[in-house]
């Protein structure tokens, strides 16, 4: 579950094409606050992400990475397509623009196999204040009617500022 996390970090930063103007550098978000997903997830260090957790009982995954630049721009739903063209999906569910911590937030899932287990994501997007906020639930296809509630209650508890 981890490796896939990785990916699909590695897949946002390497569909990106940079032109260096002045600073450009990214940095992690500490302008958010959060609830813990629940007594059935601990935390696991991942360096692909801000914040990961583990399900003891479905084994999936819920994280949050960040980046922020000064004045950063992102269309999201540029930034999806190429995030979902990364991936073997069989499954890309439409995109859902809506409002999330104030500003235009994107949400979709997608259905992919990695290492022969298929899985299920859902993924919300949203930019405020310079920084890209992405959060992201990995569950197995079997267990993800279960963990989807999770990961809405944890998306309830996060606040960027």
């Amino acid at each position: 579950m981890t490796k896939l996390i990785s990916l699909i970090f590695f897949a946002m930063i390497s569909g990106c094409v940079s032109v260096k103007i002045g600073d450009q550098t990214t940095k992690k978000s500490t302008r958010f606050t959060y609830t813990s997903p629940g007594k059935n997830y601990y935390r696991i260090k991942d360096e692909a992400v801000d914040l990961a957790w583990l399900s003891q009982t479905t084994s999936s995954t819920l994280s949050v990475k960040t980046k922020c630049a000064k004045n950063m721009e992102i269309d999201l739903e540029s930034w999806f397509l190429d995030l979902a063209s990364n991936f073997k999906s069989t499954e890309v569910q439409p995109v859902q623009r809506f409002k999330f911590n104030n500003r235009k937030a994107l949400r979709s899932e997608i259905v992919t196999a990695v290492e022969g287990f298929e899985n299920k994501l859902a993924i919300t997007s949203f930019v405020k204040n310079s920084c890209q906020y992405i959060i992201v639930l990995t569950s197995p296809t079997s267990s993800f009617a279960t963990d989807i509630n999770d990961y809405e209650s944890f998306l309830s508890g996060f606040k960027a500022w």
